[in-house]
């Protein structure tokens, strides 16, 4: 409805999470998509398509099931909840979860659902963009080494420039807000490879 009623909007963003796409080893799922895509067409409308890779509730179904194993360091790593009223003091379990991206066979699967999304939507005139969400890893429930930190952006921008490769005519984005000491370098490279930058977070300072 509003987007009927609102001419200035060119389109809408839908969030997916990976699990949702990807159904199995393999196996991938993108009717949804593909319903949106028809439904907005028919009004002129864009589509952009963010691939969920982290989650804010722990409830929420990440990763796909076959990747919760050891060879692929379970997919995924829990991160912390904070009171906000207490400032950083820590609640029991997890906020929710992010991918295990150091590990290289996370990423090789992660590289070949873009792929997939690139075969089937680089050159549909509706499909706008495909991005990422945010950079902060979150802090781990269980700490973790800096060269899993260090692998974990290493193979972000990696993704990142496979993403490219697999959707030369469409924007391909990243939104990016942590960690603020790799951010300078970070956004050099990804500027440098043609990915749109987008801000999930907005401070007064």
């Amino acid at each position: 409805r509003e987007l009927k009623a609102t001419p200035a909007l060119r389109g809408m963003q839908i969030r997916y999470l990976w699990a949702e796409l990807e159904t199995a080893e393999g196996r991938y799922d993108f009717a949804s998509i593909d319903q949106r895509l028809e439904e907005l067409a028919a009004q002129g409308k864009r589509l952009v398509i963010q691939v969920q890779t982290k989650s804010f509730d722990p409830n929420w179904k990440l990763v796909p099931d076959y990747m919760k194993t050891v060879e692929y360091d379970g997919g995924m790593f829990a991160y912390s909840a904070h009171n906000k009223a207490e400032g950083a003091a820590r609640h029991p379990g997890p906020r929710g979860y992010n991918i295990a991206l150091w590990n290289s066979r996370v990423r090789d699967r992660l590289i070949a659902l873009f792929r997939a999304m690139g075969e089937r939507y680089n050159t549909h005139p509706a499909f706008e963009g495909i991005g990422m969400i945010e950079t902060a890893l979150g802090e781990p429930l269980v700490p973790f080494s800096s060269d899993k930190v260090d692998g974990f952006y290493a193979n972000l921008l990696l993704v990142h420039r496979q993403m490219r490769a697999q959707f030369p005519n469409t924007m391909t984005i990243q939104e990016v807000n942590y960690p603020r000491p790799i951010l300078a370098t970070f956004v050099g490279t990804l500027k440098a490879m043609g990915t749109a930058l987008s801000g999930p977070d907005i401070f007064k300072d």
